[in-house]
């Protein structure tokens, strides 16, 4: 497929080269004023609404474009936060569902822009809204809304707050709005793709001292080609809770997190995962020195509905960890394990379900060509930093059915391949490859590589292909 030409990503990505140098301060002259060259301010974080401003109250602090942009004062008490993204990739697609179906090849261009605004009324009131376009050209195939989605409103909440005190405080969001819980395996914003997720719901946050909790309740925004039409996924809600604490009397740095998750799901792309389900998660992460862990059990229990219109006992898990040790030497090599294993349905005869419903999670890599249910990925990744603005990442998993008794889905919680077209339990092979270079705190550039060899069963399913996917990009962010 040739590579069609896109002013609005080449433009993008000028701006963004011009724009982010241009935040740097000068070295004031001998006699002016001294102004730190590199002022140092929090991380961007990955809910871009979690980030607050209040520290650039003080004009002092406000003597460059982008904390002028980041504190703009109304009145006392009330300022206005402006930020955005801009993310243009060029992508090569090959064999996505492994040689099977309509498949996009070559190259593909895409671009994402983000524009929100964060209106604090009053320090207890603020409203936020945030608007996202996705632009993608060269596809052999009509791609989906994750792909193409012109102009919507991505964000758009009221948020009521509690002043922050030594007994914690309280904060009440209503309306659209990303979430991100824990390691994203059940509920996540959806980075990776051209255009992200977000959910109407209302959501209770609160903390007081060592614990963390809240209370939330709503449906996905459903992924629509057009303009302005993505609405309320009312085919699919859930009320959900979680409640953390950090443990260090146990392990220093470490942390318990406790979700429920009671789902209601009309329409899915598959039978078994109509229903209603109970998603219990627990999960134990935290940093101790140089080792980092994570570890979650997910249990999951409810009904299921069969092709014949009756229900199933739903009898499901999920295990998973991404744990590793970074050593004290130069490139400071992290060198660490991952695993997930999603259970299948061992009987299609017992009036049990046992395919796991993974929900909104985070892919496993940045395509959605494989997701959890029955599935076991496992093995080693290793990150290095030859410099410090650059990050190397590399990973390597084994790929395996849970059981040879049911098939093999993608993150769409489609069967890509039944449990009818191959005996064998091997998958594949999967090698990624990142590495991203930060030029300042607002401008990275990467490449992404995702190689999947096909295994014994894509074999005998007749459609072997293996699957490429890589991606050259920029992310500027403001």
């Amino acid at each position: 497929m040739k590579m069609m030409f896109n002013p609005m990503l080449s433009g993008a990505l000028l701006a963004c080269l011009i724009a982010a140098p241009a935040q740097a301060q000068e070295t004031p002259a001998k006699g002016e004023k001294s102004v730190s060259a590199a002022p140092s301010y929090p991380p961007f974080q990955i809910i871009v609404a979690d980030e607050r401003y209040d520290y650039l109250s003080d004009a002092d602090k406000r003597t460059s474009l982008w904390p002028s942009l980041k504190y703009i004062p109304i009145t006392d008490g009330s300022y206005l936060s402006l930020g955005g993204e801009i993310r243009p990739r060029v992508e090569a697609r090959e064999h996505m569902g492994f040689g099977r179906g309509a498949e996009d090849s070559g190259l593909n261009s895409q671009l994402r822009s983000r524009l929100w605004a964060d209106l604090h009324v009053t320090p207890n009131v603020r409203i936020f809204a945030e608007l996202q376009s996705a632009f993608t050209t060269g596809e052999d195939v009509a791609g989906p809304a994750v792909d193409q989605n012109p102009l919507e409103v991505q964000q758009a909440f009221v948020e009521f707050s509690t002043s922050p005190s030594s007994q914690g405080s309280l904060a009440l969001r209503l309306g659209r709005q990303q979430i991100m819980m824990g390691k994203r395996r059940l509920i996540e914003p959806r980075g990776a793709p051209n255009y992200m997720r977000a959910y109407d719901a209302a959501r209770l946050l609160g903390h007081s001292g060592k614990w963390r909790f809240g209370l939330m309740g709503g449906a996905p925004v459903r992924d629509e080609l057009g303009t302005l039409n993505d609405s309320t996924n009312d085919d699919w809600t859930f009320i959900a809770g979680h409640v953390a604490r950090k443990m260090d009397e146990i392990l220093p740095g470490s942390d318990l997190e406790l979700l429920y998750i009671h789902t209601n799901r009309k329409i899915a792309p598959m039978d078994r995962f109509v229903g209603k389900r109970e998603t219990l998660s627990a999960r134990f992460s935290g940093k101790n020195g140089g080792l980092d862990y994570d570890v979650e059990l997910i249990g999951q229990h409810g009904k299921a509905q069969t092709g014949t219109g009756d229900q199933q006992k739903v009898r499901a898990w999920y295990v998973g960890t991404d744990s590793g040790y970074t050593f004290p030497v130069a490139w400071q090599p992290r060198l660490g394990l991952k695993v997930d294993i999603g259970s299948g349905d061992t009987n299609p005869n017992d009036n049990r379900m046992g395919s796991y419903d993974f929900l909104w999670s985070a892919s496993m890599t940045w395509t959605p060509e494989l997701g959890y249910t029955n599935l076991i990925s496992a093995g080693p990744t290793l990150r290095v930093k030859p410099m410090s603005k650059l990050t190397v990442d590399l990973g390597s998993a084994g790929l395996w059915r849970t059981t040879l008794k049911d098939g093999l889905y993608n993150l769409s919680h489609r069967q890509i391949r039944s449990v009818a077209e191959g005996r064998s339990r091997y998958v594949g092979l999967r090698t990624t490859a990142k590495v991203e270079y930060q030029w300042n705190r607002w401008l990275l550039t990467g490449l992404y590589v995702n190689r999947t060899f096909a295994g014994d069963f894509l074999k005998e399913t007749g459609d072997s292909k293996d699957m490429l996917h890589s991606a050259l990009y920029t992310t500027f962010r403001f």
